[in-house]
């Protein structure tokens, strides 16, 4: 691990300071969890009601722009509330929390989320950090290999945005925890999420402003936020123990859990509240209970993982065979001198494809995107390896969901090695060279000339420091 600056860190340590002498945390634990819950409660719903404009005019750009405002705000009260539950005590000063200071605790957490991933990266000697005290400047110089090989791919890369979730490749039966399966967690939440649907409202557009629905109105679930009661039997009170927030904060949850919906029950001494929307989405998407379950019995999730590598591979044999394309498919291939293993290689007349599956969650932060996107590359570099030792004519990565940024497709595109997913199997199988075209633009993938752009400054300030993060090696001049 390469150390981060020494000047760096003092910066780091002061800001530190600042967050664990902010007058909030002098107030009731469970009153300033309850506030940041309500103002969350607040946030989420003029979320909702922005992507329902985006929806009701056909606005993809707003649409987007909505996802990524949710996004921001989860991310700061995910930390205030960390914070809340490392700084308050059960009894804190007899006094009202104020929505201004629950507010300032939240807009500190999203900009202090973006100092954790530059520190991160920095630590992995991937970024050059300094520090001006003269300009109270945090500069993050990240160089244009990491930010993109130009900017078009980038702006395309957004556009697209976080639109498909990960296949479910976990049956109920598999122990992800030693206290819970796979299926005890799903029917604790199934119940949770009917409960919480019970209780909202709905946010709705006026018909005469739908007018490209033929007059119909248009309507979205109203975020609430809800009370819950805690089971009394294991495993249900298992699973809600393991939902719910913990009220110690070890460095371990402060600095790996970057996730609110991995934990998105609040304990407010001993009144369970969680916000609705929430509930649902965990109760559709398997991603936050395998982050949850991988970060709480890491020793055990390890065990039961294969299992979802061998459905991957089910899955192309599965897709293979649907085709009636005369494909001869085998799965683990072994090769010997140099050692090396094939998943997939499927040939029929003069063509034959390797395929290397990688099993990956969706990243929620920059930093996970990093480390995400290591395991693709990976793939793409082994797929490249098995074409040149004529195992196949195409190499190919299938994913359960992600298929990396445009970092990896920069390198797909060099090595000729496609990333799909296995939602992309069955067109694969029945046309490979229409599939790579759609997987290309599925990703996002420009076509044409690139002319080089570098991404503008980026800027984040907290307690009066300035992060600029830099799309170069070196910090430009105001003449560049």
């Amino acid at each position: 691990m390469v150390p981060v600056p020494d000047e760096v860190r003092d910066v780091e340590n002061e800001i530190d300071a600042e967050v664990a002498s902010m007058p909030l945390w002098k107030r009731e634990r469970a009153a300033v969890l309850e506030g940041l819950m309500r103002i969350y409660r607040d946030g989420i719903e003029l979320v909702f009601v922005k992507a329902l404009k985006g929806e009701v005019f056909g606005s993809a750009a707003d649409v987007q722009a909505a996802m990524m405002q949710e996004h921001l705000l989860r991310n700061g009260v995910f930390w205030a509330m960390k914070w809340a539950m490392k700084f308050c005590t059960d009894v804190g000063r007899d006094e009202p929390v104020c929505p201004q200071d629950l507010q300032e605790a939240i807009l500190i957490g999203q900009s202090y989320d973006v100092l954790v991933d530059i520190l991160k990266y920095g630590e992995k000697d991937l970024v050059k950090l300094s520090v001006n005290r003269e300009s109270r400047e945090f500069i993050c110089l990240e160089g244009e290999n990491l930010t993109g090989f130009d900017a078009d791919i980038v702006e395309c890369q957004q556009a697209v945005g976080p639109t498909h979730f990960h296949a479910s490749l976990t049956a109920d039966s598999d122990q992800l925890t030693s206290r819970w399966c796979a299926g005890d967690y799903r029917r604790v939440v199934r119940h949770f999420a009917e409960f919480a649907h019970s209780k909202e409202g709905k946010i709705v557009a006026r018909r005469e402003i739908a007018t490209t629905l033929d007059g119909e109105d248009i309507s979205v679930a109203q975020p609430t936020l809800v009370w819950l009661k805690r089971p009394s039997d294991s495993p249900d009170c298992d699973v809600f123990d393991s939902l719910t927030l913990p009220r110690t904060m070890s460095r371990s949850f402060m600095w790996g859990a970057r996730a609110l919906l991995e934990t998105p029950i609040v304990d407010c001494e001993g009144r369970y509240c969680a916000l609705s929307s929430d509930l649902k989405t965990i109760a559709c998407v398997d991603d936050y209970m395998l982050r949850l379950a991988a970060r709480a019995d890491e020793r055990q999730y390890s065990h039961v993982s294969g299992l979802r590598e061998d459905r991957m591979i089910s899955a192309c044999l599965t897709a293979f065979a649907k085709s009636k394309g005369g494909w001869k498919v085998d799965s683990s291939v072994a090769l010997t001198d140099p050692p090396q293993e094939a998943d997939i290689v499927a040939g029929r007349w003069d063509d034959t494809l390797v395929i290397e599956l990688k099993s990956t969650l969706r990243p929620e932060t920059v930093w996970e995107v990093y480390k995400r996107n290591q395991d693709i590359l990976n793939g793409l570099r082994q797929a490249e390896n098995l074409v040149r030792r004529g195992v196949g004519d195409r190499g190919l990565v299938i994913t359960d969901g992600y298929r990396g940024d445009y970092m990896c497709w920069n390198e797909a595109l060099k090595r000729d090695v496609f990333i799909g997913t296995l939602g992309e199997l069955e067109d694969l199988a029945r046309n490979p060279n229409r599939a790579f075209q759609t997987m290309m633009t599925n990703a996002g993938v420009p076509v044409g000339n690139h002319n080089g752009r570098r991404l503008p400054d980026r800027y984040v300030d907290i307690f009066g420091w300035t992060l600029r993060l830099v799309d170069a090696t070196r910090d430009p001049s105001p003449e560049d």
